[in-house]
């Protein structure tokens, strides 16, 4: 069965071929001039890269705001000067506070400042290679279940969602790693609901356009406040159980989150910071893995000479199911392979920071309040 085969043809947008070149894997081709003002709402509502001129593309910098002061910084040394030199310059923006902040509350991708390092100080050790490694079993069971529930199909030759299948699967190995499979039996539920959070909050609306204060509501807040409800209770639940059991064991990701002190301050989270940051692993890392994992296949699919040799690769380095996690570093082009997946479709195609204050970016003046844009 090869990976075309598995592919649902819906949801993923139609390849047009040349013959000079081979397939081209579908993207947008950038219009040569800007759009109007209409024509750019239009599409950042229904797919945000097609906005986006060929200039875009090659200006290290460049001012695509339209109702207010906004930069693209494509080069590399100024994203890093945005991200890492400067980064006291520079908060998480509006929008992305917008969008993450009702479902994910004060978590890693939506603290800021002291609460945010804080946080980062408790999680990083959580998820070095030495603590990873103790999470293989678990993905590798999970991954063992999807591929038997494949093959066990009523209807072998129908087409096989594998973006769906693929956040199954990433869900399942957050709720054996994170949950101690404590949210198995809300799969159902949470899938339906984190569905109508992403389709109201992940796209871009009037509100985020005009820059409306967050307090606003807007219809897409109205449609998933109810959807938010219901995975923060499931999440809530949970850890309450767990504040209720202290004699329990570190069995999982969230025993850890909950008891490790910050070694700066030797402080615990609170219940409430440990559920923010749960829903931030549960709701932002299952979607977003999974997307990748379905793009990378269909990738593949464009190209059977790379499948081939992946193939070829795995059976080679691990055969049909690897022992030690540590045989996966020796995957040198299954790696390359990813990695160029996730630079053609990164699962998280904008971060969006404002400046705190004024700045120079690639010769340029950024003034308070510039909204700054970096796509990978």
């Amino acid at each position: 069965m090869t990976v075309l085969s598995l592919v649902q043809h819906h949801p993923i947008p139609p390849v047009t071929s040349r013959a000079a070149t081979g397939p081209r894997p579908a993207a947008p081709r950038p219009h040569p001039e800007r759009l109007g003002l209409f024509e750019t709402i239009r599409a950042l509502r229904k797919n945000p890269i097609t906005a986006f001129p060929e200039e875009a593309y090659q200006a290290p910098i460049l001012e695509v705001g339209r109702l207010r002061s906004v930069v693209l910084v494509n080069d590399p040394d100024e994203i890093e000067h945005v991200l890492v030199g400067n980064a006291g310059n520079y908060r998480k923006s509006v929008q992305q506070r917008r969008r993450l902040q009702p479902a994910l509350g004060d978590g890693l991708l939506t603290a800021e400042g002291a609460s945010w390092q804080a946080a980062r100080r408790i999680a990083a050790p959580l998820f070095n290679p030495k603590s990873i490694a103790l999470l293989f079993d678990d993905m590798q069971e999970a991954a063992a279940v999807m591929r038997d529930r494949w093959l066990d199909r009523t209807a072998p030759g129908r087409p096989l969602d594998l973006a769906a299948e693929f956040q199954r699967l990433t869900y399942e190995i957050v709720s054996r790693t994170v949950f101690s499979g404590a949210l198995d039996q809300d799969r159902v539920r949470v899938h339906a609901n984190m569905a109508i959070y992403f389709e109201t909050f992940g796209r871009i609306d009037l509100a985020s356009l005009f820059n409306l204060p967050a307090w606003v509501p807007s219809p897409a807040a109205l449609r998933a406040r109810p959807a938010l409800a219901v995975f923060r209770s499931i999440v809530d639940r949970v850890v309450a159980q767990r504040v209720d059991d202290p004699d329990r064991g570190m069995s999982d990701l969230l025993d850890r989150l909950m008891r490790s002190p910050d070694p700066a301050t030797g402080k615990i989270m609170t219940p409430v910071a440990v559920s923010d940051n749960v829903l931030t692993f549960l709701a932002a890392g299952h979607e977003t893995t999974g997307n990748a994992l379905a793009w990378i296949l269909y990738l593949l699919a464009l190209f059977p000479d790379v499948e081939t040799a992946v193939t070829d690769e795995l059976l080679s380095v691990v055969g049909d199911r690897p022992s030690r996690r540590e045989a996966l570093d020796n995957l040198v082009f299954t790696r390359a392979v990813v990695n160029e997946a996730l630079r053609l479709y990164p699962p998280a195609p904008f971060m969006g920071r404002e400046a705190l204050g004024c700045d120079d970016l690639a010769g340029r003046r950024i003034e308070k309040g510039t909204q700054v844009l970096i796509s990978p």
